[in-house]
């Protein structure tokens, strides 16, 4: 196997997340890739592993939504796909994903900051309707990822 060296900033960043990975269950695949890091030289499997822990490290460190506020969007496009809707209001959402007013309109005002949901049409008194700017932006930010990450490893690989 030909070795490489694997630089020390993706050792650092999934080191950051091992409390995450012990706490998850799956502290023994993170002890293995530890111990890789550790010693320094790694084969392109070894490095293949930790591009796979890095694209989920990545996601996360990448989005700009806080978890529960991306869980909330995600459902919400879940619906949206499923009821073949493009335009909603806040009591159809409500009533379909079940969530607390407080909290609904918590996540829909970060929503309508960073972009991700706007207002169409309504007032204030019989409510507004609203749609999702884009249904593939999360994909769109994996794919961005993984095929960075991917690129990297094919170059390595030639």
């Amino acid at each position: 196997d030909d070795l490489f060296p694997l630089p020390t900033f993706c050792a650092h960043l999934v080191s950051r997340q091992m409390d995450g990975f012990f706490n998850s269950g799956s502290g023994t695949l993170f002890t293995r890739n530890l111990v890789h890091f550790s010693i320094g030289i790694y084969t392109l499997e070894d490095i293949a592993e930790a591009n796979t822990l890095m694209k989920h490290i990545l996601l996360k460190k990448s989005d700009e939504l806080g978890y529960a506020t991306r869980n909330f969007l995600e459902r919400l496009k879940s619906f949206i796909k499923k009821s073949k809707l493009t335009l909603f209001t806040n009591k159809e959402i409500r009533q379909a994903l079940k969530e607390n007013p407080n909290t609904q309109k918590k996540y829909m005002a970060e929503l309508q900051q960073y972009g991700y949901v706007r207002k169409k049409e309504g007032d204030k008194k019989k409510g507004f309707t609203y749609e999702i700017v884009s249904l593939e932006e999360y994909n769109q930010l994996k794919d961005s990822i993984n095929h960075a990450l991917d690129g990297v490893l094919d170059k390595l690989s030639k």
